[in-house]
């Protein structure tokens, strides 16, 4: 009895609600996906979304074009957040948020095709979070190198895209990613970088052991 109830124990204390909640809202934003349709009113088009769709805001970032799309960007996403350092649901979801922020305010301002084309996929924020988690990487002097190549060469990666106007691995997207905007991917590895660097300056109360 002792020993079930231990692993019912470990079980409750390793549920994450905000892994749950995200996951949700991507099989929701996907549905379409299951028909084989086509659904704009979940991306980020600016004219709609400055006329009153606020939802846009949220939801640009978890809708995909395609099973493919999905999986790429869906895989790369949970695996650097749940790999995150960082245990403070809040603090995890802000950093969520402001790479999410400046990767989307990043296409508004270099990328005039998202005025097109609109904005959807997590490929930004992912950047955000590869970059948040070299820097945690960074603190340890075991992982110290390791971080600080990761970091490099993902600054590497977003100069070589913004110099090339080309996404570094779009071979590998197949005609199944939309139109790229790269400076989403920017955005998003600066709006990390940022939030790495307020959380470590301004939520020392609330993360007192980190």
């Amino acid at each position: 009895m002792i020993a079930q109830n231990a692993i019912k124990s470990d079980a409750l204390s390793d549920y994450s609600p905000d892994i749950f909640a995200m996951m949700m809202l991507l099989i929701a934003a996907n549905l379409h996906l299951m028909t084989g349709s086509s659904d704009t009113s979940l991306v980020f088009m600016p004219n709609d979304a400055y006329q009153g769709e606020y939802w846009r805001y949220i939801t640009h970032p978890f809708v995909h074009l395609s099973w493919y799309h999905l999986m790429l960007d869906a895989s790369a996403f949970f695996i650097l957040y749940s790999g995150l350092a960082e245990q403070a649901i809040i603090i995890r979801l802000f950093y969520v948020l402001i790479s999410g922020a400046f990767s989307l305010n990043f296409a508004l301002w270099f990328a005039p095709e998202t005025q097109t084309y609109g904005l959807c996929g997590l490929s930004g924020i992912a950047h955000g979070l590869m970059a948040i988690s070299s820097l945690e990487m960074m603190r340890e002097k075991e992982t110290f190198n390791i971080g600080a190549v990761s970091l490099i060469a993902l600054i590497a990666k977003s100069i070589y895209e913004v110099i090339t106007g080309q996404v570094f691995f779009e071979f590998l997207y197949f005609g199944l990613c939309g139109t790229p905007i790269i400076a989403c991917h920017t955005g998003g590895l600066v709006g990390g970088i940022a939030g790495y660097l307020i959380k470590k300056n301004k939520f020392r109360l609330l993360t007192p052991n980190t």
